[in-house]
């Protein structure tokens, strides 16, 4: 007997499709930067900046849906991130 078929939701492909977009920034970024060749890492970082935008359109039709709903940082979120980065830049 086959067993009924499970829709998958629009907003499980989304998520989807968002976590893929997001891996597939995390490699270009890896590939541009290890580019050699200065007309290859050309076409490397104008991918990269589409897949960017791709996935700025995946986020911002998520949330036009209501499937995320970013709440602003507080000020001691943002104090936190701050002395991280003045952290890490004293560093160097």
């Amino acid at each position: 007997m086959p067993q009924a078929e499970q829709a998958i939701s629009d907003r499980e492909i989304l998520a989807d499709m968002l976590l893929s977009q997001k891996q597939m920034t995390d490699l270009y970024n890896l590939a541009a930067g290890k580019c050699t060749l200065e007309p290859l890492q050309s076409d490397m970082l104008d991918i990269l900046r589409e897949e960017h935008t791709i996935r700025a359109k995946l986020y911002s039709e998520m949330t036009k849906r209501g499937f995320v709903n970013p709440a602003p940082a507080g000020q001691a979120e943002i104090d936190a991130v701050r002395a991280g980065f003045s952290d890490a830049e004293s560093d160097f």
